[in-house]
C-alpha cells in the first residue's frame, strides 16, 4: 500500500511536491511551474529539499529513481558529482540540483499518460506524474503504448493560476472552466516512439554508473567507427550521426557533437542518448561496452586540506579540490581518492 503522503513508486520529486500543495501539507509555490511556449513546464529539482522523512527514502534514493538525475550524471564532471556528494551530507541546506546540471535540464514538460493516471486513482486513490516522462526522448507510455499527452484548458492565459492547474492535472477537470485537462482522444506511438522510450527507461533503471573524459572520448570514436581523434572530423560526425538535423537544428547538432568530441561538460543529453539508441540495441549492450572497453571508469583525486577535521563528515567533502591528473607519489599523502 502506497501513502498518499510518502513519494511514490517512480514519482517524479516535482510531482510530489505539486501533490503536497494540492494536499495543503506544502506551502504554494508557484516557482514550481512555468509557460514556455504555451508549454506548462515544471521545474526539475525543486529548489527546497527536505528531510529524507518528508519522503520515506533515502537522498540516494530519491536522485536516482525520482528524478533523472541517473540520466545527466554520465555527462557531467567530476564538479557534480562532488556537489551531490556536498548536499547529501548537509540534508537540510541543499541547494538547487538544477544549477549544477545546466539550463537545459531545469524545466521539463509536463507530460503524462491518462491511462496511468486511471489506473493509479482505481488502485490507490490518487495519482503522480512519473519520472519517467520527465526523460530525453520519452514521448510515449511503455505500458499503456499510448503517445504522452500535455495539460490542456480552455481557460486563457490571463484566466490561468497556479492554484486551478495543480487541481486541474490531479483531478482531471479545470475548476474555472470545467474542461477536461486530460485529453481524452489518445493516440498510439510509432515504433520508434516506443523503441526509444524503452530504451530510455532501460537505462535509467540500470545500476549507476559513470564514465571518464577518457572514456567519452573512446565511445565517441566508437560511434563513429575511428580509432582516435585524428581519423575524423565533426563534419563527417554530424552527417554519420544526424543525417537529419529535425527539431534540434543544425546550429545545436554540431556544438553538441563538438563538445562530446572534446568530453567538455556538461554534454547535451538527447544528441548524446540519440546516438547511442543508434548505436547500441539495447541499454544493457551499451552497459557491457562501457565495462569492456579499454579505458577504465577511473578513480577520482581530490587534494585534501590539512586543517579539516575529519570527524565532521560534510566538511571533508567542503575542503576537497577536485584533480584531473593524478598525484605524484611523493605527494600523496596531502591527497585522498573517492570513488563516486
Amino acid at each position: 500500500m502506497y501513502w498518499i503522503d510518502h513519494i511514490a513508486p517512480v514519482e517524479s520529486l516535482s510531482s510530489f511536491h505539486l501533490r503536497m500543495i494540492y494536499k495543503g501539507i506544502f506551502e504554494p509555490s508557484q516557482y514550481l511551474v512555468t509557460k514556455s511556449d504555451e508549454q506548462l513546464m515544471v521545474l526539475n529539482f525543486p529548489d527546497k529539499f527536505y528531510s529524507a522523512s518528508t519522503y520515506g527514502k533515502s537522498f540516494s534514493a530519491l536522485l536516482e529513481q525520482h528524478t533523472f538525475y541517473p540520466i545527466v550524471k554520465l555527462l557531467a564532471d567530476k564538479t557534480l558529482k562532488l556537489n551531490i556528494h556536498k548536499h547529501a551530507q548537509r540534508i537540510e541546506k541543499r541547494v538547487s540540483l538544477s544549477r549544477l546540471i545546466g539550463k537545459n535540464q531545469k524545466w521539463v514538460d509536463i507530460k503524462f499518460c491518462p491511462a496511468c493516471f486511471a489506473d493509479q486513482l482505481k488502485s490507490y486513490g490518487f495519482n503522480w506524474l512519473l519520472r519517467d516522462w520527465h526523460l530525453p526522448l520519452v514521448t510515449c507510455c511503455i505500458k499503456h503504448k499510448l503517445n504522452l499527452v500535455r495539460y490542456k484548458c480552455f481557460c486563457s492565459s490571463d484566466e490561468y493560476s497556479f492554484s486551478s492547474f495543480i487541481t486541474g492535472i490531479f483531478t482531471g477537470t479545470c475548476p474555472k472552466c470545467f474542461c477536461s485537462t486530460w485529453e481524452v482522444e489518445l493516440k498510439k506511438p510509432t515504433k520508434k516512439q516506443l523503441s526509444t522510450a524503452r530504451w530510455m527507461i532501460g537505462f535509467v533503471n540500470l545500476e549507476p554508473m559513470y564514465i571518464s573524459q577518457a572514456l567519452h572520448k573512446t565511445l565517441f570514436h566508437k560511434v563513429n567507427g575511428v580509432e582516435s581523434a585524428a581519423n575524423f572530423e565533426i563534419e563527417k560526425s554530424v552527417k554519420l550521426l544526424f543525417p537529419k538535423y529535425g527539431v534540434y537544428g543544425k546550429d545545436r547538432i554540431y556544438k553538441s557533437v563538438h563538445k562530446w568530441s572534446e568530453a567538455i561538460y556538461p554534454i547535451d543529453p538527447e544528441i548524446f542518448y540519440l546516438a547511442m539508441i543508434k548505436t547500441f540495441d539495447t541499454p544493457n549492450s551499451f552497459r557491457a561496452y562501457i565495462q569492456s572497453a579499454s579505458e577504465p571508469v577511473y578513480i577520482d583525486n581530490f587534494e585534501l586540506n590539512l586543517k579539516i577535521d575529519l570527524t565532521e563528515r560534510y566538511r571533508l567533502f567542503e575542503e576537497l579540490t577536485i584533480h584531473e591528473h593524478k598525484p605524484n607519489d611523493y605527494l600523496w599523502g596531502r591527497y585522498i581518492r573517492v570513488l563516486i
